[in-house]
């Protein structure tokens, strides 16, 4: 079972990374849609990624500085996509996190405006 989430794992990772293209919030969006498909296939909680691998260790897997994905985190945060508190994160809107893997930011938001003034 081990090997087939690691399996799982790195064909989501690759994914979240195959094209240098993608934005940094995209590449991060992808890494925590893979981790949230890996708790559920285990039985665990899909929707809390827990702090057992380190942010250096993520940025390095995303090839990306911990800054940028600091900062990646905080603009998911702020558009109420995840929470995250000490060696928690919580995704709080799954739909928009995959938005905003598929889409990038751009367009994503673009999309959110649409739907709050078509009301």
């Amino acid at each position: 079972m081990a090997e087939a989430s690691d399996r799982e794992f790195d064909y989501l990772r690759n994914r979240a990374l195959k094209a240098k293209s993608r934005s940094p919030i995209e590449r991060v969006a992808n890494f925590l849609l893979a981790i949230a498909s890996i708790n559920a296939s285990e039985g665990r909680d899909p929707l809390i990624v827990t702090g057992n691998v380190s942010s250096g260790d993520v940025a390095e897997r995303l090839d990306m500085s911990i800054d940028t994905l600091a900062d990646a985190l905080l603009s998911l945060r702020q558009g109420g996509l995840i929470d995250v508190s000490d060696h928690v994160l919580r995704i709080r809107n799954i739909a928009g996190l995959e938005s905003m893997a598929a889409n990038g930011p751009a367009q994503s938001c673009q999309r959110e405006a649409v739907r709050h003034f078509s009301r």
